[in-house]
């Protein structure tokens, strides 16, 4: 199995979270054949502590490899004021045993409590035209998609945190949908696609050219974020870490934060 050297995780380093923050600008994508998974992301970050309003724009890693797994997380994902850490959290989970399926619920019910008091928090503290931008409009306030090998399987698993807020726009609930596939398990033997974060652009492109995909899916994927990088450029920046993953494991590509 190829080994692959763990990321530096940018965003924990480079910044001390000490009140809960706007969601991260991100564009994510997972793409699967029967016989490869490729995930993608952008590098450009924005931090926003919600007291002070003031952006933080920099480069970080957004792939991240615990066990045998290579994850991604976009959205509201670090609040040390309510013990919402995305990254640590997936990370550690993963480590666990059980089946991957078994692992995304756990993360799910581990990350469903401090993502509500963050949001509740958020909904109280900031400008209501701010709140109104960065967090009412999202259709999950954070995801977290995972792909690996497990018992000599190609598996991908997301989770999506959807709020549910009550008369007044308080959020009250948060309902984690977890969709989980193993390479045997999967009714599609085609090519399969999710993105997350920024994606209107490049959803918009597949949607009108039926031959899109090809057989490099390495090179499908980075189009697709690249699209996304024309298209918001202030939002979604190079340079693009790529891994590719079949049964002989992980193999960096393209890792814009390697060690």
């Amino acid at each position: 199995m190829t080994r692959v050297t763990k990321p530096i995780q940018l965003a924990v380093l480079v910044v001390s979270v000490l009140t809960p923050m706007i969601a991260d600008t991100t564009s994510v994508v997972l793409i699967r054949s029967p016989n490869q998974l490729v995930l993608a992301a952008d590098s450009l970050r924005t931090f926003e502590p919600v007291e002070s309003g003031k952006e933080r724009v920099f480069n970080a890693c957004k792939i991240h490899v615990a066990n045998n797994f290579a994850f991604s997380a976009d959205g509201t994902t670090i609040a040390s004021k309510f013990s919402l850490d995305a990254v640590r959290t997936t990370s550690e989970i993963l480590a666990e045993g059980g089946t991957l399926d078994a692992k995304a619920h756990r993360i799910a019910t581990k990350l469903k409590g401090p993502l509500l008091r963050t949001l509740v928090w958020s909904r109280s503290n900031m400008d209501p035209t701010r709140y109104a931008k960065n967090v009412l409009p999202m259709p999950a306030n954070l995801s977290i998609v995972i792909a690996g090998v497990e018992s000599g399987l190609l598996q991908f698993a997301t989770i999506d945190f959807e709020r549910r807020d009550d008369s007044k726009g308080t959020p009250v609930t948060i309902n984690a949908v977890v969709d989980s596939c193993a390479k045997e398990s999967c009714n599609n033997d085609g090519i399969q696609y999710r993105m997350f974060g920024f994606m209107n652009a490049a959803k918009a492109r597949v949607d009108a050219d039926k031959h899109f995909f090809t057989k490099d899916l390495v090179s499908d994927a980075s189009r697709l974020i690249e699209i996304e990088i024309k298209d918001a450029p202030d939002a979604v920046g190079p340079p693009i870490s790529i891994i590719s993953i079949d049964v002989m494991g992980l193999h960096w590509l393209a890792n814009s934060c390697r060690e």
